[in-house]
């Protein structure tokens, strides 16, 4: 009786463990999907800081492609008193995410390549007789960083944290899969 049991007792907790093991990879969501719903969650993002500092950008628009991200800011922000800084269009190629993080409602995007967060369309102005009046333009820049300040909705913070680990997870295992392909040792 009691070797009955505990067999029926091993075979029921091998085959939990094997089922559950089992559930794990079918589950995981592809590029695509995760790509899909992070843009499903437009409405979170507020806006963008720039260098990694306070001042931060209005998101007017963002748009997703299979491998990019591109938000359109508006506004700007001083550098003096007398002389402000206007960053149209940032461009960020999502295959060269490294990791991702929400800390206080933000959302910090680290990359591997100096080139994956690209920042154009960018002007200064200066403040001269009681108006802004155009300066010149700068060059556009790259940087291997972004933080997005994100709303404040408890349920999906986490979440949209999630996904961008996710997709850091996938684009990682993208880039090994290349490596391996082309041959190369490193």
């Amino acid at each position: 009786m009691k070797t009955t049991i505990k067999t029926i007792l091993l075979s029921l907790c091998l085959t939990t463990t094997f089922f559950c093991n089992a559930q794990d990879a079918s589950n995981d969501a592809t590029w695509e999907e995760t790509v899909e719903f992070i843009e499903s969650t437009k409405k979170n993002y507020l806006n963008f800081y720039v260098y990694k500092e306070s001042r931060s950008m209005d998101i007017k628009q963002l748009s997703f492609s299979s491998l990019d991200l591109t938000i359109e800011g508006e506004g700007s922000y001083n550098l003096e008193s007398s002389v402000k800084e206007s960053i149209k269009l940032v461009n960020i190629d999502l295959s060269k995410l490294k990791r991702a993080d929400v800390w206080y409602r933000t959302l910090n995007l680290e990359f591997t390549s100096e080139k994956a967060v690209a920042y154009s369309q960018i002007s200064y102005s200066v403040f001269y007789i009681r108006d802004w009046q155009p300066l010149r333009k700068r060059d556009d820049f790259n940087k291997d960083f972004i933080k997005i300040k994100l709303t404040k909705d408890d349920e999906m913070l986490p979440r949209i944290e999630k996904a961008f680990q996710h997709l850091a997870y996938l684009a990682t295992k993208k880039r090994e899969e290349e490596r391996n392909a082309s041959g190369s040792k490193f």
